[in-house]
């Protein structure tokens, strides 16, 4: 409900106040002109560190984290029941590449281009990269992109290149590099809450041990190999856990349901 005063030490749609006031009072972000906000509830609704940005776009322009999130999620998730073998999906990502485009790629990558204008460059970082991953893995495993076909022995049976070790390397190197960026974005992600951290940490993990296992299949190691890919696929599952609450919680949160569902916020102490 809208009051008769300005927020005094933290606007999201003008030009703040005074800098030097402490971080630790109690600030408020407005938008949509009546709506006021805790840094803490700006943190849920963008998965983001609250920040000031000039301008009006934060009353104009919706909130896209949340459906950001969801095509994530959607596109995460066949990809966790790949690894854990569950009612025979055991195919790879062939039969979900629809998913990995539009959901796992496109709605991110929207997302992301609408944070990046209402300054959220976090959040819109994140997006942007997995969203690009996701559109990556699926290009992969497109056959007219041919990717696989050009390590393949026998040009007649293309996915005989997806067992090559030049393949399998690639995609190695590929899967280490992406749990680096999960790293690093697990230790930002301090600043925002507990949610955010187990999930990009579950990323890290995942990622890590796909790469490994990859390189134990080169050098013939499958049995070891399979028993990372099922880590990974446990780590996977609480991390879609850990994910589907935070996006109903910040679906509550948008329509400003009778239930919220909290979620523990970090950046009082970080």
């Amino acid at each position: 409900m809208s009051t008769g005063k300005e927020p005094k030490d933290f606007e999201v749609n003008g030009k703040g106040s005074d800098p030097q006031i402490e971080m630790s009072s109690l600030r408020h972000v407005q938008t949509q002109g009546s709506v006021v906000l805790t840094p803490e509830m700006f943190e849920r609704l963008y998965l983001s560190p609250p920040n000031r940005v000039n301008g009006n776009l934060r009353r104009i322009i919706g909130n896209p984290t949340p459906f950001a999130l969801a095509g994530f999620i959607i596109a995460f998730s066949p990809l966790v029941f790949s690894f854990l073998g569950w009612r025979q999906f055991t195919g790879g990502p062939t039969s979900t590449i629809g998913a990995f485009y539009f959901q796992g790629g496109l709605l991110p990558i929207i997302g992301a281009i609408f944070e990046l204008i209402l300054g959220n460059t976090f959040s819109a970082c994140y997006f942007a990269v997995y969203g690009a991953w996701f559109l990556g893995y699926g290009a992969t495993f497109t056959p007219d992109f041919g990717s696989y076909l050009a390590y393949s022995p026998d040009p007649s049976n293309p996915r005989l290149g997806m067992l090559q070790p030049g393949f399998l390397s690639g995609q190695a190197y590929w899967a280490l590099l992406m749990s680096i960026f999960s790293i690093y974005i697990t230790i930002c992600c301090f600043r925002t809450n507990i949610c955010l951290v187990i999930n990009f940490f579950s990323l890290f993990l995942i990622f890590l041990f796909v790469a490994i296992s990859f390189w134990l299949s080169v050098d013939g190691k499958t049995t070891t190999a399979h028993h990372l890919q099922l880590g990974a696929g446990y780590v996977s599952f609480i991390a879609l856990d850990v994910d589907l609450y935070a996006l109903l919680s910040l679906l509550f949160l948008t329509v400003n349901f009778l239930i919220q569902l909290p979620i523990r916020t970090l950046a009082s102490s970080f």
